[in-house]
């Protein structure tokens, strides 16, 4: 009697503490890491940018598209959009065509519950401006500015009551590329 209800204890705290338990790693493949950016990403983001006197730009950046490259590697992305300016005081009529793309990770800020791009490297903000001579001016500061605003753009603006809002409620993570996925981990986990 005394060793099966030594077996029923034990077997008890055995299932509690096996409920109690959550999986600190998440991981997502290719295509989950960009439902993930699909489902929360709120497009287009509207960024409004002065490159000098006189230039002023509104960058409206459509849903991102991250791509998995190998393992510790950044990952890759590129967004779409259109580009309202207004060039030394005469604005552009149509919208323009925008295409950004490059590396970065991914950093996850807890007090706002949000993914955010860090370490960026940008590799091209294509820009269809027709007049060769402002693009010339302008193209560099225009990458310089969106680099930096890139870095403040919510990308994964996790929904409250989600499992994954809940998961990552408490503590400190960090993101990373292990075995061809992304990995949200402890930030204070050994790997």
């Amino acid at each position: 009697m005394r060793k099966s209800l030594y077996n029923f204890v034990v077997m008890s705290l055995l299932l509690f503490l096996a409920g109690c338990s959550q999986n600190k790693y998440h991981t997502f493949d290719q295509q989950q890491l960009n439902e993930l950016i699909s489902q929360n990403y709120l497009s287009p983001q509207i960024r409004v940018m002065e490159l000098m006197p006189l230039v002023n730009v509104q960058v409206y950046l459509d849903t991102p598209v991250l791509r998995i490259n190998g393992d510790g590697e950044p990952l890759s992305f590129s967004f779409d959009g259109t580009v309202d300016a207004d060039l030394l005081g005469n604005t552009v009529s149509e919208p323009i065509p925008i295409q950004v793309t490059g590396e970065a990770l991914l950093r996850y800020d807890g007090n706002d519950h949000t993914f955010y791009l860090t370490d960026l490297k940008l590799k091209e903000a294509r820009v269809d401006l027709e007049l060769a001579m402002i693009q010339a001016l302008v193209i560099e500061q225009f990458q310089k500015v969106l680099s930096e605003e890139l870095l403040t753009l919510p990308i994964i603006p996790l929904k409250e009551g989600t499992d994954l809002y809940q998961a990552l409620a408490q503590g400190e993570y960090s993101t990373g590329v292990e075995k061809g996925k992304w990995v949200v981990s402890p930030a204070d986990s050994e790997k």
